[in-house]
């Protein structure tokens, strides 16, 4: 009869980190509600590809795939905040320059024709052929 002692213990196999809690926030809020309002505003790219961006000068931007600027409004900094609220805290902590943002007097044109370095990087190739597969699947 073999006994096992401490040092023998038999291994247990790794637990696994739980998962991420689902961000939450509460819809019901005026500011939450003017943001959904917002966005359903927002022009659609044909293609689906589309992001939404919040640029660090306040201005939520629905982008395409090559960054063209489809539609965008100027946050308060009220709204921005409603805005971020809606992003989880890991994201939100790698930009904290948001916090502060102010797109209510942006102007039409830096809207429309932001600075490059406010926007995301365009989407590669690559990218859009399998953004456009995992459409096609649903």
């Amino acid at each position: 009869m073999t006994t096992n002692t401490p040092s023998e213990a038999p291994s247990e196999a790794p637990s696994e980190a739980p998962p991420n809690p689902p961000h939450t926030f509460d819809r019901n809020t005026p500011d939450q509600q003017e943001i959904t309002a917002i966005l359903a505003k927002f022009n659609k790219d044909p293609l689906e590809l589309s992001v939404i961006s919040l640029g660090k000068d306040g201005v939520l931007r629905n982008l395409s795939a090559d960054r063209a600027v489809l539609d965008a409004v100027g946050l308060s900094p009220r709204l921005v905040k409603a805005f971020l609220d809606r992003v989880p805290p890991d994201y939100r902590a790698l930009t904290p320059e948001l916090e502060d943002a102010d797109g209510s007097k942006a102007t039409y044109g830096e809207m429309c024709h932001p600075d490059p370095g406010l926007l995301p990087r365009p989407m590669g190739e690559e990218q859009k052929k399998k953004a456009l597969a995992s459409l096609d699947k649903n």
